[in-house]
């Protein structure tokens, strides 16, 4: 990580409070364009990939959070949520509803259905997953988010800037003991990117907008935007045109 960005790894102090001014700022973004036709092929494998965290890690991932899903009690609900259900679920079905019409493609066409990208407050991608479901689920956020932290010291703290993540958070926060994160739940804090912030409902604004939330400073999380931004050279030659 010092060698991808030293402006925000190279410190020698850590373990700054989560809610006051985590040690690092991340940045989290999908994007549905950038897909890879099924008969494309893997391509020749000239260099390791840094960047690619593995699928079948990511899907591992995904399973934990299924199992703790399904083993969740009401009774174990920790006692101090955010926002209320009802505005947590708002905020999903709005990004849901967004997100679907990005996210359909031709069945069967392509094996890997976009991109999900973690950077820093710098534009510079740190890691990156394959989508592999027909949407782009907390699993990718949440091993992103768990492969960074396993790289910083075990008293470093982050914060995270996501389109939902109000949601995430308030699932993590549901969750029994720690929740998704495990352990590395109280060195996380969550926030809305900036320009999404303002498709959210109003309560979720004043709680998860970076401008009004401790430690965000004017980091405005649409990093990974410019970061796609930079790459759609690369997405005319998946268009297919068609009757």
């Amino acid at each position: 990580l010092r060698q991808l960005c030293p402006a925000c790894f190279a410190s020698l102090e850590w373990g700054r409070d989560v809610h006051g001014f985590p040690d690092v700022l991340i940045q989290l973004d999908g994007n549905f364009h950038h897909r890879r036709n099924t008969n494309g092929g893997k391509g020749p494998q000239f260099y390791e990939l840094h960047l690619f965290l593995d699928d079948a890690w990511v899907t591992s991932v995904g399973r934990e959070m299924d199992e703790l899903r399904a083993t969740h009690q009401a009774g174990h609900m920790r006692p101090h949520l955010t926002l209320p259900e009802e505005v947590v679920a708002a905020c999903k079905e709005s990004f849901k509803a967004a997100q679907e019409k990005e996210s359909h493609g031709v069945p069967g066409f392509h094996d890997e259905k976009g991109l999900v990208v973690g950077s820093c407050v710098h534009d510079i991608p740190l890691a990156v997953c394959n989508i592999t479901t027909p949407g782009e689920r907390q699993m990718y956020a949440v091993a992103i988010i768990q492969q960074l932290m396993a790289e910083l010291p075990a008293s470093a703290t982050m914060g995270v800037l996501y389109d939902v993540g109000c949601v995430l958070d308030h699932s993590c926060n549901l969750v029994s003991l720690y929740g998704y994160l495990g352990d590395l739940r109280p060195r996380v804090v969550m926030a809305v990117s900036i320009l999404h912030s303002y498709g959210h409902q109003w309560a979720c604004q004043l709680a998860y907008s970076p401008r009004r939330r401790s430690g965000f400073g004017l980091a405005n999380g649409e990093g990974s935007e410019r970061i796609w931004s930079r790459h759609r050279r690369y997405i005319p030659i998946l268009r297919r045109s068609g009757v």
